[in-house]
């Protein structure tokens, strides 16, 4: 079994035994974020790891902001 296989089985197993996602993040020593994205990733590879809201607020985005940035760099580069 290799490291990185050593390693997922790790925090499979720790988030399945934890309550909330801080718990997992305490135990890592990450992020609340980096916890649930760890999880959401493996999620995607097929892990049957369980949900578990994050108590996090995201950082609102104003995409609006964001696109009218770009299109300004982009009309300045013409």
């Amino acid at each position: 079994m290799n490291d990185s296989t050593k390693a997922a089985i790790a925090f499979a197993l720790a988030w399945e035994k934890a309550k909330r996602p801080r718990e997992v993040a305490a135990q890592y020593g990450i992020t609340e974020q980096s916890a649930v994205t760890r999880a959401h990733e493996y999620r995607k590879k097929g892990m049957d790891l369980k949900f578990m809201r994050p108590e996090f607020t995201p950082n609102k985005i104003d995409v609006a902001a964001v696109n009218r940035a770009i299109a300004a760099l982009d009309e300045a580069d013409l």
